[in-house]
């Protein structure tokens, strides 16, 4: 089969319209927190259009903090989603295939009707197409069919874009591309089955729901009470506006979209593609993670270091053997390669051929010179050879049995033929450890994240390995050993440190079983045997170098293939977390203040004590302009990825009420004792707010090494800063409705703030600056 010619493929790529353009967009909101962002912001357009109507235009200060806020996290999710749709152009789906007689691998999107693709283990099917020849094939077609078992196709079966090669190789002829076949679904459904919404996820959804109902009851609270009062509507406007658009936390929303894509756009810098939101939140929480051998702890490449001829067959006859299967063999993986490189041999088409499965873990050719396999020692018989086999795999070696098989290959091969084998010896190779592996390992144990070694070389082999690079190695077992049971399965999976010999359905099973006892468990692989345990992590990372069904199905994928970018992609997603959730109390803070304002003074019949102008002043410099920058400042210190809406409420409605306490006294005490005119006791009340505000920002963010304190501190001052100038500017106080503060004034406010940061103090949110220490989460 020489297949298309390369003019007749371009002839036919342009009367197509030209290559088919690869779909690669990404979202960073879910879509419930869309949704949400949509209630909001009709709310606040509700309002700000409202007040621009019938109210006073100022007050419609807002609108614009609003445009300018998702004008900012449009541009950084716009400019994260072409930094991604960049890296991904080196992962995108390619097919190999055969033009003029010669293999070749081009874009997936440049496959045509007639093209005949080449599949191997790993491979996705780009177009739909008939089989003309297969060997052993077996398909995931769960993309289409929901089945996840893989399935048996043989030559003259049709079959369709979206699957992937599990075993097995064939040659296929296309003949549906683009529109017409499945294609155009692939890449949203490649990843469909993917994880559900995450902790973090969750709750920050949860947290917004209860943001929403209290706008919707305080909100209808605060309208009857305006209504029964019988206000003007210049008044009623201004109170329900300051009241309403204050519970509403309208940058967080938008933080989280920055925060996500930021940390996205910095993992793209170090040659890393997300390819899930909840990639980021994962990073952080992860606490396990399982990894195989080869291309992970080592290189990806293996060398031939020893030849060991049976009892009675002496090298000859086991180099003809191993030069019969390197060149019989259809396609060629890492330990094919490593043969070939010490026993070179023409390609030759075999007459019958049983590509490598990690189900047998064995593979096999007929030649015109007899059958030959290779494979696993236990599997293939070694004859007087297994002592020596188990001693090179306990000097960390790989080791594979060589046999000659007495008669032809079965149309179905047993999964155990060793009574028909006759044993030729042994191949011994050698890995090298990936540079500062070892150091990766320490970071990560530094950090208790516990590593777990899924290999499917033997045990020892593999265990030798993980003590090399310094995993604690605790239990070392094989993957026959899983138990059925759940409970024991859970005990089995949290002893072990090294699960060697471990089928693709085994390494599901450990992950499975220890997310099952509350783990979260990362999953490291590049191979089809890898796949069903990355569907079953919370965190899939596929090497770049992998399978396209291995990338396909992963949250993240290492474009370098380099193990060692690990560890600072978990402290980037730490990094970026801690600072999510202490950023997130400064805005459920406002909206807690807010609901506190609403219950006290909205309900009374005095002048409410701020107007939206002034609130949204008082964002701006206690919350808007140093989130922004504190989001995406370094940080340190612990993350957990429970309890994130519990630790937010327990710092946020506590810190909103005393800071409404403090507002509110001195508000009162100003407008009654004092007998101040309303803008002098907003002025005061509006001072009060702000000093709150910026200790809270401090008592948040400043807890950790002088310098750091200092630069927040130094931050806060500049905020201070800005609010005097405005008090002291005629144009400011004129546009603000405020008065120059007099003596007995700045006493009040100062007092209320003293008392309020007082009690803020006692309940728990202090400055705490410890040199050398760690930030507080």
């Amino acid at each position: 089969m020489v297949g298309l010619s390369e003019a007749e493929a371009a002839r036919r790529l342009a009367a197509s319209g030209g290559p088919r353009r690869a779909t690669t967009s990404r979202s960073y909101a879910s879509i419930a927190r869309a949704n949400i962002l949509t209630l909001f912001n009709l709310i606040l357009a509700g309002f700000g259009t409202v007040t621009l109507i019938f109210g006073d235009v100022r007050d419609a200060l807002f609108l614009g903090i609003i445009v300018a806020n998702s004008t900012i996290g449009i541009t950084q999710e716009v400019r994260a989603k072409r930094a991604l749709d960049r890296l991904s152009l080196l992962v995108a789906p390619r097919a190999t295939v055969q033009r003029d007689g010669v293999q070749r691998a081009v874009p997936a999107e440049q496959v045509v009707n007639d093209d005949l693709l080449l599949l191997t283990p790993g491979d996705q099917l780009v177009a739909d197409g008939v089989l003309l020849r297969a060997a052993d094939l077996r398909l995931d077609e769960s993309v289409l069919t929901g089945e996840s078992e893989p399935a048996k196709r043989t030559a003259g079966e049709q079959v369709h874009s979206g699957a992937f090669v599990v075993e097995g190789t064939a040659t296929c002829q296309v003949t549906a591309v683009g529109d017409d076949s499945f294609a155009a679904r692939i890449t949203g459904q490649a990843r469909s089955f993917r994880h559900p919404r995450s902790p973090l996820e969750r709750a920050v959804n949860r947290l917004l729901y209860v943001l929403v109902a209290l706008v919707v009851g305080l909100g209808a609270l605060l309208g009857y009470a305006l209504q029964h009062r019988h206000v003007s509507t210049r008044t009623a406007v201004a109170t329900s506006t300051a009241g309403v658009v204050t519970l509403v936390p309208e940058g967080l929303m938008v933080l989280v979209s920055l925060t996500y894509a930021a940390a996205a756009v910095r993992m793209s810098r170090r040659g890393v593609l997300a390819q899930q939101l909840n990639a980021i939140e994962s990073l952080a929480s992860v606490d396990t993670i399982c990894v195989d051998t080869t291309g992970t702890l080592t290189e990806a490449s293996l060398r031939v270091i020893e030849l060991l001829p049976g009892d009675e067959a002496g090298e000859g006859p086991l180099r003809a053997a191993l030069a019969a299967l390197v060149g019989g063999s259809s396609t060629r993986n890492i330990t094919l390669q490593a043969i070939a490189d010490v026993c070179p041999a023409e390609v030759r088409t075999p007459l019958a051929e049983v590509p490598f499965s990690s189900r047998r873990r064995w593979s096999a050719v007929e030649t015109e010179d007899g059958t030959f396999y290779l494979g696993a020692p236990g599997r293939l018989p070694v004859g007087g050879l297994s002592e020596v086999a188990r001693r090179r795999q306990d000097d960390g070696r790989r080791v594979l049995a060589v046999a000659r098989g007495r008669s032809p290959l079965p149309l179905e091969p047993s999964e155990d033929p060793t009574a028909e084998l006759e044993p030729l010896g042994l191949v011994i190779l050698a890995e090298e450890l990936r540079p500062n592996v070892r150091d990766t390992i320490a970071f990560l144990r530094e950090q208790n994240v516990e590593v777990k070694v899924l290999s499917g070389d033997a045990p020892q082999t593999a265990a030798a390995i993980a003590r090399d690079v310094g995993i604690a190695v605790r239990g070392v077992v094989e993957g026959d050993a899983i138990p059925d049971e759940p409970e024991a399965r859970r005990r089995f999976a949290a002893d072990a440190t090294v699960v060697g010999r471990i089928s693709p359905a085994g390494k599901q099973a450990i992950v499975q079983a220890l997310s099952d006892a509350g783990r979260y468990v990362a999953m490291v692989g590049d191979g089809v045997n890898d796949v069903p345990a990355l569907k079953s992590s919370r965190l899939a990372i596929a090497q770049g170098s992998g399978t396209q069904m291995a990338r396909s199905v992963s949250d993240l994928v290492l474009i370098s293939g380099d193990f060692g970018a690990v560890p600072l992609l978990v402290a980037e997603g730490r990094r970026a977390l801690r600072n999510l959730q202490r950023v997130s109390k400064l805005y459920v803070t406002k909206s807690a203040f807010a609901a506190f304002l609403i219950l006290t003074i909205g309900t009374s019949s005095d002048a409410y004590p701020l107007l939206p102008r002034h609130l949204s002043l008082a964002a701006s410099l206690t919350i808007g302009i140093p989130t922004f920058f504190l989001a995406l400042a370094p940080s340190t210190g612990p993350w957990k990825p429970l309890g994130f809406a519990r630790a937010v409420a327990q710092f946020a409605v506590p810190a909103g009420f005393v800071v409404g306490t403090g507002v509110v006294a001195a508000y009162l005490f100003a407008l009654h004792d004092l007998n101040l005119a309303v803008p002098d006791a907003r002025t005061v009340a509006l001072t009060t707010l702000i000093a709150n505000g910026l200790y809270l920002v401090m008592a948040l963010e400043a807890g950790g090494s002088r310098r750091r304190s200092a630069l927040v501190g130094g931050m806060c001052a500049v905020m201070a800063g800005l609010y005097v100038v405005t008090l002291l500017l005629p144009t400011g106080r004129s546009f603000f409705q405020l008065t120059l503060p007099d003596a007995g004034m700045i006493a009040t406010s100062v007092t209320a703030s003293a008392i309020s940061i007082a009690a803020l103090v006692l309940c728990g949110f202090s400055l705490r600056v410890t040199p050398g220490k760690p930030t507080p989460g």
